[in-house]
C-alpha cells in the first residue's frame, strides 16, 4: 500500500482538523497546544478535547504515531536507563552519583534549586578570604 492509500484511509476516519490536532498532539504532548494548532475555536477547546481524545480512530492513530516515533528512534529511553543504571552500579563515586541524580530527574523525583539568601555582616577581606563574588549595588 503506498502513501496516499494509506493516507486516504486514515482520513476515512479523521477529518483534516483530527489530523491535525494528531500530529500537534504527537509532538507536543500537549492537549491545548494541539487544539490550537488543528485551529479549533478555544471556545470549543473543552468540548471537543475530551470528544477527541475518546474517539477510538484518533486514540489509534496516537498510538500509530507514537510507535512510528519510537521505532525510528535512535536511542530509546529504555536504553538510556539501562546505560545510566550501569554507570550508577559502577566504582566510580562521581560518575555513580551523577547517574543516580540523572535518573532521579528523568524519573521526576529531584528537590527543584533552592536559592537562599543569608544576611550575614562581613568584611570585605572576609568575603576576600572565603572567595565569594561580591557584587556592588
Amino acid at each position: 500500500m503506498n502513501n496516499t492509500n494509506k493516507i486516504n484511509k486514515v482520513r476515512c476516519y479523521l477529518n483534516r482538523k483530527q489530523m491535525l490536532f494528531v500530529q500537534a498532539y504527537c509532538m507536543t504532548n500537549d492537549i491545548r497546544t494541539a487544539l490550537a494548532k488543528a485551529e479549533y475555536k478555544e471556545s470549543h477547546w473543552k468540548n471537543q478535547s475530551g470528544k477527541l481524545m475518546r474517539n477510538p480512530h484518533v486514540q489509534a492513530e496516537i498510538a500509530k504515531m507514537r510507535e512510528k516515533v519510537n521505532s525510528k528512534a535512535v536511542v530509546s529511553v529504555d536504553w538510556i536507563i539501562n546505560r545510566l543504571k550501569e554507570h550508577a552500579e559502577c566504582d566510580d563515586k562521581d560518575v555513580s552519583i551523577k547517574a543516580i541524580a540523572e535518573l532521579n530527574k528523568m524519573a521526576g523525583n529531584y528537590a527543584p534549586t533552592k536559592n537562599i539568601n543569608l544576611n550575614l555582616d562581613m568584611t570585605l577581606e572576609t568575603v576576600e578570604q572565603l572567595g565569594i563574588i561580591y557584587k556592588s549595588s
